[in-house]
């Protein structure tokens, strides 16, 4: 399983467009490629995970999406590609 980290800076609302393809070539429109979104809800100290959208042959299904806070927080979830909401509280 892949894991990947991303770091929250809370503060604003925020929205960030996650691309990924094979990497073998720049035949991503013929081979396919992947987009998931993560949006930042500053007020509800959520964070949205869209559903993915398209494939391509070898993609990784399955990955671990850790997200930490600036105070040191993490909550890790696994992603299969549906959409996910994640609430980060801060440390106390």
């Amino acid at each position: 399983m892949l894991l990947i980290l991303y770091k929250v800076y809370p503060g604003a609302d925020a929205t960030f467009t996650i691309y990924e393809d094979a990497g073998d070539g720049y035949d991503c429109k013929r081979k396919g490629n992947v987009t998931y979104t993560l949006h930042w809800d500053d007020s509800h100290r959520q964070l949205s995970i869209s559903a993915r959208k398209g494939s391509y042959k070898k993609m990784v299904k399955r990955r671990q999406l850790t997200f930490v806070m600036p105070d040191g927080y993490q909550q890790t979830v696994v992603y299969d590609g549906k959409k996910a909401i994640v609430t980060l509280t801060a440390n106390n």
